[in-house]
């Protein structure tokens, strides 16, 4: 199965984004430089899960990382009636994010030719391309389905970390990538 999803810039610093396979989500994200960024997926125009950077002191301490491309303040993930369920730690100069959500653990990796690779526990269970500026394609098994609102956040998550501010003709630069094979999944 996938999804593709459609980024439409509302001021320069903030993206609107539509599901055309599942229209009742949509998203929203602002990146700042100076201050938290954050995402929001809305779900029949409800708020589903948000994700943002919370505390002040580690966007102060990360903060000359921001001139280097690298948003390594830790974002935290809220499910809107659970409150937060989880958080990200960013591993420096290589692309790749660990998630803490619930009782798993998540691992988003960047790959060469735009594309990005999420385990859950271990096993792979989505890649996402970039496939035209603020186009992404999410594929995944369909076993995963009830996993969609996530795979939405992560997708606009990759986007505002890599794409949405340097353009599509930005690649993930991955110097002896030694997880090569994720990008090459094909989804059950």
């Amino acid at each position: 199965m996938h999804i593709t999803l459609i980024r439409k810039y509302k001021l320069p610093s903030e993206c609107t984004y539509v599901c055309l396979e599942y229209p009742s989500y949509t998203g929203f994200a602002k990146r700042a430089l100076w201050g938290r960024s954050s995402i929001v997926l809305y779900h029949n125009e409800q708020e589903k899960l948000s994700m943002s950077q919370k505390n002040l002191s580690d966007i102060i301490k990360y903060f000359p990382l921001r001139f280097l491309g690298l948003n390594c303040a830790p974002y935290y993930m809220y499910e809107y009636k659970e409150g937060e369920i989880g958080y990200s730690k960013q591993s420096l100069f290589v692309p790749k994010y660990v998630f803490h959500i619930a009782q798993n653990i998540y691992v988003l990796r960047g790959h060469a030719k735009r594309k990005h690779s999420l385990t859950k526990d271990g096993k792979q269970i989505a890649l996402f391309t970039m496939e035209d500026e603020g186009r992404t394609r999410i594929d995944f098994a369909e076993q995963d389905g009830a996993l969609i609102p996530f795979l939405i956040l992560f997708a606009i998550f990759i986007d505002i970390q890599y794409y949405a501010y340097r353009g599509a003709t930005t690649y993930t630069f991955v110097p002896r990538d030694q997880h090569e094979e994720l990008s090459k999944w094909i989804p059950e």
